[in-house]
């Protein structure tokens, strides 16, 4: 067990050496110049008083490592289910939603909460389920804003505060046995502290439902006596003198005075949460106890035992532990992040412990990376060398990803910089080095956002085979486009002549190639597949679908910038 005393979660402390990461100078002019070509300018305005949040749903086609051949439309891969192995990713991603008030300039009160989804075909009880707890979510925070607007304008912030509601969603695992995650709430709205509170959220991706600690271990009174037993070692006499009476009640009745059992599940075992003014006061901060398959195989259920995670997601200030080079001693990685507002550049500072932490130690190195930090991964490439992924975020939310390799140079450790990538996660959560989803804006018939599959390279870059984007949509349905126009079609090999007010709607893009030759595959009103074979002009950035130009072919076409 344990035990943290700030405002956030954390799994332990201690540093040896730190190595500052930096994008400027020389590294900047690595960014990937071809990906850049088909960024766009986000065509949504920003307002005083402002509610925003994206939709991206789609299907991945069936063969990334083809495009849209002649004549045939791309298919979708057949949909995950609950039959598939449980090291197979189940595709999630997370997106935020955004709300706030302003006056004079000053934000009074802003907010912002996570939902999660599953952006790929199939696991529709799944999406039920997660589409539930996200509107729960969105309704109970929508209303503790307005609660607390009424305050704030009454009362508002002094210079130097903020007064913020936070959802944060942290996913631990998402594969066909489980998808587990925290929902991270925190606020301050003024007085001497804010206040946060760890939800652990976990999903039958079969049924949809919300699973039980009861679900996935053998015992569940066994649980509580290795629960209780581990709180109790740690107890310095700081806790509150009857929380063994709300420990028994949170285990036999789901919920105690201070709050529920909280826990979630990743690839090593549970972890149970005891958050603040639960067991103890708020100086004690959360408290939790911890279950491994390794350490405790007669408590865990063997259903829910997968493989070693290789991919994992820091959060900043909060320690991460693992023995990717099999050493038998667990290193343990932390960072933090400094920011320039004036200049809007970000830079990080990583600490790794671990053996031969002394002898390895030779930075920091210094330097720093234009736009705000907004994701950062640690994945390892199966022969223990970790890479460290930072995305960032520029202006209209464009996104870029960093490469760097953490290795051993003549006994020094060092961190290198091995490339950029255009292609990053906008949020969707990396369950498997071998086998996620990355994102990129695409300029076709449209601006839209739209994924392919990747694996990690041998380089720590991300690869993949496919040249087909998936363009995700509302729901299950994809952008949609009306013809203006008698425009030819391809339908299992062969031209079809759509009339002009046919909708189509579109699930997936190839971008042109060295000829300017490029593809879209769209549904038809009536549910079938085809292809529009476009043609991109040599100069200028317009498009043709049988010698017509683009607008004449369409009512309007949404292009960003």
């Amino acid at each position: 067990m344990r035990r943290q005393r700030t405002g956030k979660m954390a799994l332990g402390a201690g540093l040896a050496f730190l190595m500052a990461v930096s994008l400027t100078g020389c590294e900047m002019d690595r960014m990937d110049q071809e990906a850049a070509e088909t960024k766009a300018e986000d065509p949504a305005d920003e307002t005083e008083t402002a509610e925003s949040g994206d939709n991206r749903t789609g299907e991945i086609p069936e063969e990334t490592s083809r495009g849209i051949e002649a004549g045939e439309a791309a298919e979708p891969e057949e949909a995950s289910g609950p039959d598939q192995e449980p090291d197979q990713p189940l595709f999630v991603e997370t997106r935020r939603s955004y709300d706030g008030e302003w006056k004079d300039q000053r934000c009074l009160l802003r907010s912002r909460w996570d939902g999660l989804y599953v952006p790929v075909d199939g696991w529709d009880t799944l999406k039920d389920g997660l589409d539930q707890y996200n509107a729960e979510v969105s309704q109970e925070t929508g209303e503790r804003f307005k609660e607390n607007l009424s305050l704030v304008r009454e009362d508002p912030p002094e210079p130097g505060q903020e007064y913020y509601i936070e959802r944060e969603i942290r996913v631990q695992r998402a594969d066909s046995r489980i998808v587990s995650f925290w929902d991270m709430d925190s606020s301050y709205v003024g007085g001497a502290h804010g206040s946060y509170y760890a939800h652990g959220v976990n999903f039958d991706p079969a049924s949809g439902k919300r699973l039980a600690l009861s679900d996935v271990v053998t015992d569940l009174e066994a649980v509580y006596q290795y629960v209780k037993e581990d709180v109790k070692s740690r107890d310095d006499g700081s806790l509150y003198p009857e929380y063994e009476e709300t420990l028994e009640a949170m285990f036999h009745n789901g919920s105690g005075d201070g709050g529920q059992l909280e826990w979630i599940m990743d690839h090593e075992g549970i972890t149970v949460v005891f958050n603040p003014y639960v067991l103890g006061p708020w100086s004690e901060g959360s408290l939790e106890s911890r279950m491994t398959f390794a350490d405790c195989p007669d408590l865990l259920l063997e259903t829910y035992q997968a493989g070693a995670g290789a991919a994992v997601q820091l959060s900043e200030g909060e320690p991460f532990y693992a023995d990717w080079d099999r050493d038998g001693e667990k290193e343990e990685y932390i960072y933090t992040v400094q920011v320039d507002e004036e200049t809007y550049t970000s830079s990080i500072t990583l600490s790794r412990t671990g053996e031969g932490a002394e002898t390895e130690a030779a930075g920091p190195w210094e330097a720093g990376g234009y736009g705000s930090l907004t994701d950062v991964w640690l994945l390892e490439a199966g022969d223990g060398r970790p890479f460290l992924w930072l995305e960032f975020s520029s202006e209209n939310d464009l996104r870029a990803l960093e490469v760097f390799a953490l290795q051993n140079e003549n006994g020094t450790l060092t961190l290198c910089h091995v490339g950029s990538s255009g292609d990053s996660m906008y949020g969707s959560f990396i369950g498997d080095p071998g086998h996620f989803l990355l994102y990129d804006r695409i300029d076709l018939l449209g601006t839209y956002m739209a994924y392919r599959s990747f694996r990690m390279g041998e380089d720590g870059m991300p690869e993949t085979d496919g040249t087909v984007y998936t363009i995700p949509g509302n729901g299950d349905r994809g952008p949609v486009l009306r013809a203006s126009a008698e425009i030819p079609v391809w339908i299992e090999g062969k031209e079809e002549r759509i009339p002009a007010g046919t909708e189509l709607v579109l699930r997936a893009a190839e971008l042109p190639d060295e000829t300017g030759a490029a593809r879209a595959e769209a549904e038809l009103p009536d549910g079938r597949h085809c292809e529009l074979r476009i043609q991109k002009d040599r100069d200028q950035y317009r498009f043709r679908i049988g010698g017509m130009d683009e607008y004449d072919c369409f009512e309007s076409l949404g292009y960003a910038g």
